[in-house]
């Protein structure tokens, strides 16, 4: 039955996102059975199957449950993005606590007992994001049937980042980056600000998205915006710098990645050794600020709508993958986020064949190869999926647009 505007926003919300529920119950249910299942049942292993990410994270998260936030970058912890996900799972560790349940830091357990009730916790706070990329394929424009399969796309491919990796905060920060993106065209610019800052809480790299945002803002809102999207991360920061300066600082700004269980590109040779098996980011990270900031640039000289936004977002997590020297194959669902709505508004051959190069793209990332044979297949499909989702100059989006008239004093709009 068709729903009409006079019907309950609850019954008009779940018509809208009913594909959006499958796939997150799809995501749920997979999730659980794959992590308590899979290493019993199919690999015959009496164990669960989990990430050892996720432990740290969870670890972090102990610190700030026992009132020690600022210490979360100490101990040994791997943690290079802001503590907002940590401050996130901290009722967890609470609960956890106080029940004495067991997690595998930093001894191997294999079946903690913390898990049963972390996971369902951790696929809770992940799953809103596949509403949130559903609501921007919509806010675009995208046809419904080809909402479906973007929707269907988004949920693959994110189900390794949180599940494999155990890394939540990565939908989290894009989730919230994609909802200040639709903010800013509805001119909501306080929201803006805020949804952005809350990403960038997340994950540093939300940072590369705000040049845009600036870029679309008025002029007299601009200073506040960025307020509003460092107060919180800065915040979060406070003890951690002042307890263990050295310690957040090295992490924050180096960047140390392992390269194990990562991949190396062949930038790796330029970038900066920290210990045996551990590399900084070195130039990469300038050359996709740089980026960010172009990407800014045009949106400040040139106002494009949310295609053009959502593409150079898209372009600027592509190049975020192109520089880095150790990467991890989920990197690449950072641009599908942007680049799959946007090639949804193309015609059917630029779609299938954008949805087809991200698609090799995500499952070459998980291939082990040299640095070359590693790094150089996917650039190339990345950057094919890039130009084919790249909109013509003719196509209408139907966001509004950036600014609105401000009326005068007899009701007219000022020139």
């Amino acid at each position: 039955m068709a729903q009409g505007p006079q019907d309950p926003f609850e019954v008009r919300w779940l018509a809208r996102r009913k594909w959006a529920l499958l796939v997150a119950a799809s995501f749920c249910v997979t999730g659980i059975a794959f992590t308590f299942w899979w290493a019993p049942v199919v690999q015959h292993v009496p164990q669960w199957a989990y990430s050892g990410d996720l432990w740290d994270t969870y670890r972090a998260a102990q610190w700030v449950s026992w009132g020690n936030e600022g210490s979360v970058y100490q101990h040994g912890i791997y943690a290079i993005f802001f503590p907002g996900i940590e401050v996130l799972l901290a009722p967890v560790a609470m609960v956890a606590t106080h029940y004495r349940l067991v997690n595998p830091y930093p001894y191997f357990v294999p079946k903690p007992t913390v898990l049963p009730i972390l996971l369902p916790y951790v696929l809770a706070i992940s799953v809103p994001a596949l509403f949130v990329f559903d609501s921007s394929a919509e806010f675009l424009g995208v046809g419904r049937s080809r909402r479906i399969l973007v929707c269907w796309m988004q949920g693959v491919l994110l189900w390794p980042v949180v599940v494999l990796w155990g890394h939540p905060e990565e939908a989290l920060a894009l989730s919230f980056a994609v909802l200040a993106i639709m903010a800013s065209f509805k001119g909501k610019w306080g929201r803006a600000g805020w949804l952005l800052g809350f990403a960038i809480a997340f994950q540093p790299y939300a940072l590369l998205l705000l040049p845009m945002l600036l870029g679309l803002t008025p002029k007299g809102h601009r200073l506040v915006t960025i307020g509003r999207s460092l107060l919180l991360s800065c915040t979060l920061l406070v003890l951690p710098l002042v307890q263990g300066w050295h310690a957040t600082t090295h992490d924050l700004l180096l960047q140390p990645t392992y390269l194990r269980p990562n991949n190396a590109t062949p930038l790796l040779a330029l970038a900066p050794h920290l210990a045996r098996g551990m590399y900084s980011a070195g130039v990469g990270r300038y050359l996709v600020a740089l980026c960010a900031l172009a990407a800014g640039w045009w949106a400040w000289r040139h106002r494009p709508g949310p295609l053009e936004i959502f593409w150079l977002a898209g372009l600027v997590f592509a190049v975020r993958f192109a520089v880095e020297p150790v990467v991890t194959p989920y990197y690449v669902w950072a641009s599908a986020v942007f680049l799959l709505p946007v090639s949804g508004c193309h015609g059917r051959r630029r779609f299938v064949l954008t949805a087809c190069a991200i698609a090799f793209a995500s499952l070459w990332a998980y291939h082990r190869a040299s640095p070359w044979e590693y790094w150089l297949p996917i650039v190339v499909i990345l950057g094919l999926a890039v130009a084919l989702a790249r909109p013509d100059v003719e196509t209408v989006g139907p966001a509004p647009p950036v600014m609105e008239p401000v009326a005068g004093p007899s009701g007219s709009p000022l020139p």
